[in-house]
């Protein structure tokens, strides 16, 4: 339990709680101004009434849940031509500082990756490409902050043999 805050600012505990004692009869409005790393802010104003019930209540409480959803990014390794997913191609994700993030082989179906930090950008690297496709350049991409799911496309090209036919004579 908590006593009121000086600046009106609470932080929650490693439970993602928060209990406030000590604060007067009244209407408050409660409002998340900043969200964990890899999640959604939630932007609803809650509304708190703890006036004066006429009631012989000492205490009064009042509990909520706010809630908060973890970012989500769909990521697409396709064919440059038909612009379907492209299975086989190993892919790894990096954050900025280069900190790998995730692996995986590209299969016939969107990869999704939950809990990226909003407004951070990301690489997108293919380390190996399937056999016949060329290895796409890195994309680099920004994780959508305003709670949308942040889609990223990476096209692999056909690989091009030239051939040339010379007269030996």
């Amino acid at each position: 339990s908590m006593d009121i805050s000086e600046n009106g600012y609470y932080v929650t505990n490693e439970l993602g709680e928060i209990h406030i004692s000590g604060l007067p009869l009244g209407k408050y409005e409660l409002k998340e101004v900043q969200e964990l790393e890899g999640y959604v802010k939630n932007n609803k104003v809650y509304d708190i009434d703890l006036s004066y019930d006429h009631t012989d209540k000492i205490i009064y409480s009042k509990e909520l849940d706010v809630l908060n959803k973890k970012t989500a990014t769909e990521i697409s390794k396709v064919d440059a031509t038909n612009e379907k997913e492209l299975e086989g191609a190993k892919l790894s994700l990096r954050d900025e500082d280069g900190n790998l993030v995730e692996e995986w082989t590209s299969t016939k179906d969107v990869h999704i990756i939950r809990g990226l930090v909003s407004g951070k950008k990301y690489i997108l690297h293919e380390d190996l490409a399937p056999l016949g496709y060329a290895t796409a350049s890195d994309v680099t991409f920004t994780v959508n902050e305003d709670g949308s799911v942040t889609k990223v496309k990476m096209k692999d090209e056909i690989t091009k043999v030239d051939i040339s036919k010379v007269d030996a004579t």
